[in-house]
């Protein structure tokens, strides 16, 4: 019996994200396996409180991707927490909202990055009655007179 030794030559080449390996003169190609993370959601809120007349500003910058810049992130908002999406798509910046109601508010953010990976996350703020001056009502009577006349004044606040 006759043994045969065969030398087998492994070659690697990495260039541009592909691996090429040659053994015996029979070349494959087999892409690498390029990793892509998903986005880490995050949004800051001002104020944290507020009324329905309170404008909040949202700002979603400390959102981060291990591949994409914060600029190239798209989020977008849901302003009641109903998984209702009240904005579409958009470049993360800074954006606002306003109440019309009272009420603790669930706000969720989704963040999307260039490779089609979405995160999110949610945070919830307090929306009170705005304070609105009361109002007043005054009488006088009578309308006109002299100095010797006594005018009865009559003053009350109203109830909303």
């Amino acid at each position: 019996m006759i043994c045969r030794h065969r030398t087998i030559r492994v070659v690697l080449l990495a260039l541009a994200g592909w691996s090429l390996v040659s053994s015996c003169g029979d070349d494959k190609k087999n892409p690498a396996t390029p990793t892509n993370d998903p986005p880490t959601a995050c949004f800051l809120s001002d104020p944290s409180t507020g009324t329905t007349e309170t404008v909040f500003s949202f700002d979603p910058s400390c959102s981060v991707d291990r591949e994409d810049s914060t600029g190239a992130l798209m989020v977008r908002w849901d302003w009641e927490g109903d998984t209702n999406w009240d904005t579409d798509w958009r470049a993360a910046q800074v954006t606002t909202h306003q109440y019309d109601s009272e009420g603790r508010k669930t706000v969720r953010i989704e963040v999307r990055d260039t490779g089609g990976l979405v995160a999110g996350m949610w945070d919830t703020l307090d929306v009170g009655h705005a304070n609105v001056a009361p109002g007043a009502c005054v009488s006088v009577a009578p309308d006109h007179g002299t100095m010797a006349t006594v005018f009865e004044v009559d003053a009350r606040i109203l109830a909303d």
